[in-house]
């Protein structure tokens, strides 16, 4: 549960970094400073809340987002146990 709460921390941490990335480009426009700051603040926050975050359990299995439900699953699996959708995965995956 951790490490699935951490990978999406990290992931709103990266759509911020590219919102500042795309405030910066726009710095000549006056109301960029206001939202680089939000941004900044917001990204600050996100990485205290990380570290806070234990380190996850070795003996914990990985999981995976079912890509037609969101639900946890694990990375091998063919078929959903939430939805019952076929996951399978090319074989070079």
């Amino acid at each position: 549960m951790w490490a699935a709460i951490k990978q999406r921390l990290e992931i709103v941490a990266a759509d911020l970094r590219r919102l500042d990335t795309a405030a910066l480009g726009a710095a000549v426009n006056v109301e960029a400073a206001p939202i680089r700051e939000a941004v900044t603040g917001a990204m600050r926050e996100l990485a205290a809340a990380v570290a806070l975050l234990p380190p996850p359990d070795p003996l914990e299995i990985a999981r995976v987002p079912c890509p037609f439900c969101a639900q946890m699953i694990m990375p091998a699996a063919t078929l959903c146990g939430f939805c019952w959708h076929k996951t399978a995965r090319p074989a070079g995956e």
